[in-house]
């Protein structure tokens, strides 16, 4: 047994990393302008714990991580300080587990590397620092896969039991993670001793060891879904059905795709999101990642023991990327922040498992390790120092710098503008109403509250709507545009006077605050 002196040395590097990683995720945390999906996860937050509303009717395939943010709501304008500063502490727990599975499958050595790796990882970093349910997720995908882990070992009623409540939890914080139900089951067939024997006998000895208490994960599993899954049956015919699923980008909905539909005869959507992973990790650590995968499954001399627990990583990195890359109609790279965890693993395989006694080896391994150094160098280290200081200067392409630096879906000095005027206004006789964009990110600076309109071409029907309902004869409201036509302004009876303008630094879509007011029900 070990002294204290001696675990107190083993687990000083692990402390180290984890703070490491803690200060990278929150170092000016809010340098990255805000993401549309931020504003209404932060929302949603505000009101999920009031249970007023049955979450699931608005848990759009991410119900826990609006839980987790609600317990760190905060009003306008540090909002957003609080639920990214949630996200990064939460990340923490990922980086934990990302080194008890690497000491668990490679040993101590490889679980360091591998927590060093995802600590300075600008793809996990960069999304470590948003709050967005990708992250969130990936914790329970690490989960599933430690319990999994340990239930093939030591298949128990309990431990079936902690795995049905894991999996549930896992498809509770985001749906993309459907397939680690299989996790269990893989890890079940190949950790299995498999004693000799007759075919028949093996296959009946492992389903009496494995099968009862998978039963059991998969009961508990649906009853902590039923909460979930019966109202929204119940409300399915209803004027206000549940959003258990967030439905604008899978497959069967290309009509809202961003981009053109994907060739899924010919793997275009993989190919294409590539170069957009590429600019958080480049291609040399996706390389060198894919080599680890190598190594892991079919390193000389072959070791069964070895490839089965490198064949379960490779399961996991697929079971998390396959919905995104069968179902997602539109290319964005924060569906597979999930996969950084098996990714450094891999990596850390690789060199842990390289540094051997043979010259070859010890060579092989500081190849490796010059490689990683000159990536960290090169490219880690300025990515996530433009990152904390002056996102502008990120190299972002494509979809990336669509979402995160055009101001076109993220808050930017227009939307700030624009938030610091409305509260310096006269307090309106109506509402405050924003179209949809634009509300969910000014919401995150403005203290004004603001009336989110529908989106798209629901605009103008939903404001002619609310203007009739709740605008006064005399009264006025106030109204914030974000790259609409006038036609959406061109409600009978109202007169529209534009108080003030603000342009984005990038695209043309400025950011206009209106005055209006029934001209024809006011006399005089």
């Amino acid at each position: 047994m070990r002294s204290p002196s001696a675990r107190l040395r083993q687990l000083a590097p692990l402390v180290v990393l984890l703070l490491v990683q803690l200060a990278l995720r929150t170092h000016h945390v809010t340098a990255v302008d805000p993401y549309i999906d931020e504003g209404y996860h932060i929302a949603r937050a505000a009101v999920v714990w009031d249970f007023e509303t049955h979450p699931g009717r608005f848990s759009a395939g991410k119900l826990l991580v609006y839980f987790w943010l609600g317990l760190f709501e905060a009003d306008a304008p540090i909002s957003l300080v609080t639920a990214r500063l949630s996200i990064a502490l939460f990340s923490l727990l990922n980086g934990a587990l990302i080194y008890l599975l690497g000491r668990l499958l490679s040993g101590h050595r490889a679980g360091l590397l591998a927590l060093a790796l995802y600590a300075m990882l600008p793809f996990a970093a960069f999304y470590d620092r948003l709050a967005l349910a990708d992250p969130f997720a990936a914790v329970f995908a690490g989960l599933v896969v430690w319990r999994s882990l340990v239930f093939a070992r030591r298949p128990s009623i309990r431990q079936g039991a902690l795995l049905g409540a894991l999996l549930a939890l896992a498809l509770m914080a985001k749906l993309s993670m459907a397939l680690m139900v299989l996790f269990p089951v893989a890890a079940a067939l190949l950790l299995h001793p498999w004693p000799g024997g007759s075919p028949r006998a093996q296959i009946a000895g492992w389903s009496r060891a494995y099968l009862p208490p998978l039963a059991v994960a998969a009961t508990v599993g649906v009853l902590l879904w039923l909460p979930l899954l019966v109202p929204a049956y119940a409300a399915r015919h209803s004027e206000a059905p549940f959003r258990l699923l967030d439905a604008h980008n899978i497959r069967a909905d290309e009509s809202a795709s961003a981009v053109e539909p994907k060739d899924f005869t010919t793997g275009r959507y993989l190919w294409e999101v590539l170069p957009l992973i590429d600019d958080f990790t480049t291609a040399g650590l996706l390389i060198l990642v894919a080599v680890g995968f190598g190594f892991w499954l079919g390193a000389a001399p072959f070791d069964p023991a070895r490839f089965r627990r490198g064949l379960l990583v490779a399961l996991w990195l697929l079971l998390i990327a396959g919905p995104p890359l069968t179902l997602a109609t539109f290319l964005t790279t924060r569906y597979f922040v999930p996969a950084a965890a098996p990714a450094t693993l891999a990596l850390a395989h690789l060199i842990a498992g390289l540094w051997g006694r043979s010259l070859a080896r010890r060579l092989a391994a500081g190849v490796a390790i010059a490689a990683v150094a000159a990536w960290a160098i090169t490219f880690a280290a300025p990515f996530l120092r433009a990152m904390t200081d002056d996102p502008a200067r990120l190299d972002l392409t494509g979809g990336n710098w669509t979402e995160f630096l055009s101001g076109y879906i993220s808050g930017d000095n227009a939307t700030r503008a624009a938030a610091r005027a409305l509260d310096t206004l006269a307090p309106p006789a109506g509402h405050v109403y924003a179209t949809d964009r634009i509300c969910h990110l000014m919401a995150l600076y403005a203290e004004t509250r603001l009336t989110c309109l529908a989106g798209n071409t629901g605009a103008r029907p939903d404001m002619a709507r609310r203007f009739e309902a709740e605008l006064e004869p005399c009264g006025f409201a106030y109204v914030v545009l974000r790259g609409y036509t006038s036609a959406v302004r061109n409600i009978p009876g109202t007169a529209w006077e534009q108080l003030a303008a603000f342009e984005s630094p990038i695209i043309d879509r400025p950011v206009t605050i209106w005055r209006v007011t029934w001209a024809d029900r006011c006399p005089g």
